[in-house]
C-alpha cells in the first residue's frame, strides 16, 4: 500500500534472493521484469475518437489515438504510473471491431482503452530499491492481470470469464467477454481481513 510503504524487510530478502539466483545461474543479474500487485491499483477506461472524413484507417491513426489517450491519463492523474494499456474495442461508424480495422473507410473512428495504473510512489520506491543492487527494471506487470491472461487460455469456449484473485489485503476481479478484457477492479479486502474477521 502506498500509505504504509515499508520495504526495509524486502531489502533484506532481496539481497539473499539475488545472491541465490546469481549462484544458480553463474551470471550477474543486471535487469529484471517485475510482477506485483497493490490494493492501490486502479483501472481507468477512456474512449478516444477521430474524425476520419471517409479516409482509410491507418496504423498511425491507431497509434496516435492510443498515445493521445495515454497523455490524457497522465495529465489528469499525475500521481499514477500506467502499467498496462489494453484496447477493449474499436468502433468504426458505430460498428464494433475486436481487431484493428486497418484500411477501413469511415467518417468516425474510436477506440475504447483500459489503463491499469499503480501509484507512482510505489514504482519509484521499487526502482530505487533495485537500483541499490545495481538492477534496472525492464517492465512492471500487474500480476493479477498477467495471471488471468494465462488462465483464460484454458477457457477458450466460454464467452464470459471472471477471475477472482484474493491476496493478502486486496482482491482483484478480472472479467473477460468474448476473449477481450472487459473490466479490471481491485477491492481493498483480502485474505488477511477474512482471517481477522473469522478469528
Amino acid at each position: 500500500k502506498s500509505k504504509k510503504l515499508d520495504i526495509s524487510e524486502t531489502e533484506k530478502n532481496l539481497d539473499e534472493i539475488i545472491l541465490e539466483i546469481e549462484k544458480k545461474t553463474g551470471d550477474y543479474l543486471n535487469n529484471i521484469n517485475l510482477m506485483l500487485d497493490t490494493s492501490d491499483a486502479v483501472s481507468i477506461i477512456l474512449s478516444v475518437s477521430k474524425q476520419n472524413e471517409k479516409k482509410n484507417i491507418t496504423k498511425q491513426d491507431i497509434q496516435y489515438l492510443i498515445q493521445d489517450a495515454k497523455q490524457q491519463i497522465l495529465k489528469f492523474n499525475p500521481e499514477k504510473n500506467i502499467i498496462h494499456i489494453i484496447v477493449k474495442n474499436y468502433k468504426v461508424d458505430d460498428k464494433d471491431y475486436n481487431y484493428p480495422p486497418l484500411e477501413t473507410t469511415c467518417n468516425l473512428f474510436s477506440i475504447d482503452i483500459i489503463f491499469i495504473c499503480f501509484p507512482k510512489i510505489i514504482i519509484k520506491n521499487l526502482e530505487n530499491l533495485f537500483f541499490k543492487f545495481q538492477l534496472s527494471i525492464n517492465k512492471i506487470f500487474c500480476s493479477s492481470y498477467t495471471k488471468s491472461l494465462n488462465y483464460k487460455e484454458q477457457f477458450t469456449k466460454s464467452e464470459k470469464i471472471a477471475f477472482i484473485d484474493i491476496g493478502y489485503e486486496k482482491t482483484a476481479i478480472v472479467i473477460y467477454y468474448k476473449n477481450k478484457l472487459n473490466s479490471f477492479n481491485v477491492l481493498p479486502v483480502g485474505g488477511n481481513h477474512i482471517t481477522k474477521d473469522i478469528s
